[in-house]
């Protein structure tokens, strides 16, 4: 029976078209990045396209931390372009649930990406999910 690596199962991003809620132009991040069973290997999500001006309302939720872990956003307009640092989310070890980041963040250029760093350590586990909306300055194509 061959051996199955459960281990960075990455889940792919998905940004949904503009809907207008209320006043606001609304893009659902369902999600925007995750991996579930991370281990030490840090991961860079791909640049993922939200328009410029957008403002993200974003939480990251941690399950089954063992050991440390860092996540960054960073935002380009350009891809190729050095990034510009978006938001971290500070996380205590050991800490789970969720890390929220609503209304704090700057406005994003054209695309934003997600560079998790966990901890060197060999033990090193974790479940995690970003996901949550972007208010973009465009209106939704009818």
């Amino acid at each position: 029976m061959p051996i199955i690596n459960l281990t960075n199962q990455i889940i792919p991003p998905v940004v949904c078209k503009p809907i207008v809620r209320g006043q606001q132009n609304i893009s659902m991040l369902a999600p925007l990045a995750g991996v579930t069973f991370q281990d030490n290997t840090p991961y860079t999500s791909p640049w993922v396209f939200v328009g410029a001006g957008s403002s993200m309302q974003v939480s990251l939720v941690i399950t089954k931390l063992v050991g440390t872990f860092l996540v960054l956003l960073e935002t380009v307009g350009t891809v190729g372009n050095e990034p510009r640092f978006l938001c971290v989310f500070s996380q205590t070890p050991g800490q789970t649930g969720p890390v929220e980041i609503f209304g704090a963040l700057p406005v994003c250029d054209d695309y934003v990406r997600v560079v998790a760093t966990p901890g060197a350590s060999t033990d090193q586990r974790c479940d995690w999910i970003i996901a949550g909306q972007a208010i973009v300055p465009f209106a939704p194509i009818t």
